[in-house]
């Protein structure tokens, strides 16, 4: 039995595979964006409380030793 030979050369097919990823890729983004959209009501207290939360906290220069978990 011969050995099949594949119908398109392997950079059309590595080339397809990354329009694939790139898609998909793209895809995910565009719903996220979407979803940022509809539920800003709900998405811009949580961003700012983030934000405060990340701002407010201690900064790693105020820890007694270089690394909080080694302590």
């Amino acid at each position: 039995m011969p050995a099949s030979t594949p119908l398109l050369p392997d950079s059309a097919r590595r080339a397809a595979a990354w329009c694939g990823v790139v898609l998909l890729v793209v895809g995910v983004a565009a719903v996220a964006i979407w979803l940022v959209v509809v539920l800003k009501t709900a998405v811009t207290p949580v961003l700012l409380a983030l934000l405060g939360t990340a701002l407010l906290g201690p900064s790693p220069s105020s820890t007694p030793c270089a690394s909080r978990w080694a302590c």
